[in-house]
């Protein structure tokens, strides 16, 4: 019996990682052949590693199937990592993967509202990548630009913060509603444009995520829905100052809770490339580099003065001075 390694990422381009259900049908399309005993990921999860009988099955006609089944596979299934962008509200994850699934052609969704993305595999027979980022549009959504859009560094700040533009917007237009109405002498027909703006501008994100999910079909009762009922309610008993209070300090709230997120990300995102790409291990009495997913388990990993350390582990031998920025999350 012999065997091949075949690289996932050159049979799968877009392949976003091993446990993917594109690997399973690769897997399951080599091993159906004559004189294939077995076919199965590697443990770094970066190769496929094919079992045959050389006596029925040459090499090369192994090599001929293995990338004829990823062509074809690449041809018919895509994958898409979409990023999102604006106010998400903490079910959209679950509103854009039912929205989606009921798209013809697509296969699986998996949406995450902390890291705003959205992964998606289709049908390529049925379904484009355009189509699916329209259905998002549809959906209630915005979609972040893929390449840098060219405008002014102004819009593209306030493309990242409109939500808490927008509240401390709402915000101005009441205090200067209340303090005319209260100090100015203002009658309260005259305020209640000032008061309908910031209701505009507090309730923005509240009503098109409501009405978002009454287009999809889904109606629940939340505190997005109940926080306008009573803004709505506050207006139709006068009290317009209430009501426009309670939709800034919500609006501002939800952009202050967005603000953290988006800063937990950069954290998290920053921390992660403090860890080195590559580390030295020693491998048949030579030292060489290799990306960290190869490294295995109870390899001897080198550390040079100053180096970073790449992997987990247990120091062995030595004394020496290394950067442990990977581990303590300390910048340099």
């Amino acid at each position: 019996m012999a065997d091949a390694q075949f690289s996932l990422e050159l049979l799968l381009p877009d392949l976003p990682d091993a446990q993917d259900a594109c690997v399973s049908r690769l897997r399951m399309l080599v091993a159906a052949h004559e004189g294939i005993a077995l076919a199965h990921t590697t443990t770094d999860g970066r190769s496929m590693c094919v079992h045959f009988d050389p006596t029925r099955v040459a090499l090369s006609d192994v090599e001929r199937l293995v990338k004829a089944a990823g062509a074809d596979l690449a041809r018919q299934y895509g994958h898409l990592s979409i990023p999102l962008e604006g106010a998400l509200e903490e079910d959209a994850g679950r509103g854009i993967e039912e929205f989606l699934l009921k798209q013809a052609g697509v296969i699986d969704v998996s949406a995450s509202v902390s890291a705003r993305r959205v992964r998606v595999e289709f049908d390529r027979r049925v379904i484009d990548a355009d189509r699916i980022v329209r259905a998002i549009h549809e959906a209630g959504y915005r979609v972040s630009p893929r390449a840098p859009t060219g405008l002014a560094p102004w819009v593209e700040w306030y493309r990242r913060n409109r939500e808490l533009v927008w509240s401390l917007c709402a915000a101005l237009l009441l205090a200067i509603a209340w303090s005319g109405q209260r100090f100015g002498g203002w009658s309260p027909t005259a305020s209640i444009p000032l008061y309908l703006a910031a209701y505009a501008f507090g309730a923005w994100d509240l009503l098109r995520h409501t009405t978002a999910r009454v287009r999809r079909g889904v109606f629940t009762f939340d505190i997005d829905l109940l926080m306008l009922l009573a803004a709505l309610g506050a207006a139709v008993l006068g009290e317009w100052a209430e009501g426009a209070f309670l939709l800034t300090l919500f609006a501002f709230a939800h952009a202050l809770e967005h603000y953290a997120m988006d800063r937990a990300r950069g954290a998290i995102r920053a921390l992660s490339e403090l860890a080195p790409a590559r580390a030295r291990v020693r491998r048949n009495a030579s030292d060489i580099e290799v990306p960290i997913e190869q490294v295995q388990i109870g390899e001897i990993v080198l550390v040079r003065p100053g180096e970073r350390i790449a992997v987990d582990g247990v120091v062995a031998a030595g004394t020496s001075a290394v950067n442990q920025a990977p581990v303590t999350g300390e910048r340099r």
